[in-house]
């Protein structure tokens, strides 16, 4: 039995001494149910109920990310940027310095996540940092970002899902996260073949010219 509900009284029971919680089901229909498992022990769990279209990791990111920025009175990119430096993937690339600009112009177009920093490499090179933004994100990257800034939620005293809740989140968003991979991947392929096509087509095209002109001769 799976519903959804509000606890609508909490108390002790005087006759037994446990806690009694009473709930007000949104379901009517959940009655029939419940009549058969009564007077049975139970396992009941209750959990906070989210919309299920706000229940997407990048999404739930957002939310924690507004509620720390307000917190901290700082904009909701400052505190994307830091934990995307602090628990984000990023590429080293190495490159003339004069070409950096226009690089970090161009990745910056991916969107906010999408950064670049300085730094100097172990052989004293000065090279570029190019950070993704979490829309790219597997489930393991996903997963250690959200960790970071649920870390500083809960030392700002900042509600957050409970493990479970954050498991399943992070469920679903591997599920999305495997189908775009396999529909970028399509449509690479399509580009691919695509291109394959028209050469073929050239070269057919070229052939039969030349088969043309020998019979013309």
């Amino acid at each position: 039995m799976q519903n959804t509900a509000v606890i609508d009284d909490i108390g002790i029971d005087l006759r037994t001494g446990k806690a009694k919680i009473t709930f007000l089901f949104d379901d009517k229909y959940i009655l029939q149910e419940a009549e058969e498992l009564k007077d049975k022990k139970l396992n009941v769990e209750a959990t906070r109920w989210y919309k299920k279209r706000s229940l997407n990791a990048n999404a739930y990111l957002w939310v924690l990310i507004g509620k720390l920025a307000e917190k901290l009175n700082i904009s909701n990119i400052e505190v994307y940027k830091k934990h995307i430096k602090e628990a984000g993937t990023y590429t080293v690339l190495q490159m003339e310095e004069e070409v950096m600009t226009e690089f970090e112009r161009i990745w910056q177009k991916n969107g906010l996540g999408w950064f670049c920093e300085k730094a100097i490499d172990e052989y004293g090179q000065v090279v570029l940092l190019a950070y993704n933004g979490s829309s790219s994100y597997n489930t393991k990257q996903m997963t250690r970002l959200i960790d970071s800034v649920i870390q500083d939620c809960k030392e700002q005293q900042i509600e957050t899902m409970t493990p479970e809740e954050l498991k399943s989140l992070l469920a679903r968003w591997e599920r999305w996260a495997k189908e775009v991979k396999r529909v970028r991947y399509l449509k690479k392929s399509k580009k691919r073949y695509g291109i394959e096509i028209i050469v073929v087509a050239l070269f057919v095209e070229n052939m039969w010219t030349r088969v043309m002109q020998m019979l013309i001769l």
